[in-house]
């Protein structure tokens, strides 16, 4: 629907490599990518976290992509296995994370 902004943005350079290189430092929000729009990170989650929001004002999406996470958060439990996508409102500033075992999610907020 709109070619020319596309191709504004597209970069038609061949790289050596496509890989986005991060951090892999285990229960944390490791930088993946940050953009004016948009925030996303990795966390390699092997054991029970707690994520604190209170500082933004937006919601969060996590996507599971290895493996499995229970996410609590006001009392209720849901799960999130490789593949599934949970978004969290802006209104829950704080939640825990614990993996069955060592698990892999991205965190995506504005």
């Amino acid at each position: 629907m709109h070619n020319d902004l596309a191709l504004d943005v597209i970069t038609f350079k061949v790289a050596n490599s496509y890989k986005t290189n991060y951090e892999t430092k285990e229960n944390d929000s490791n930088k993946l990518i940050h953009r004016a729009y948009f925030k996303s990170n990795v966390l390699i989650v092997s054991d029970a976290i707690s994520k604190d929001y209170s500082q933004i004002d937006t919601f969060v999406i996590y996507i599971c992509t290895e493996v499995f996470v229970k996410v609590l958060l006001e009392n209720k439990e849901y799960e999130l296995a490789m593949g599934e996508t949970i978004l969290i409102p802006a209104s829950i500033k704080k939640l825990e994370l614990v993996p069955e075992k060592k698990s892999k999610l991205l965190e995506v907020y504005l």
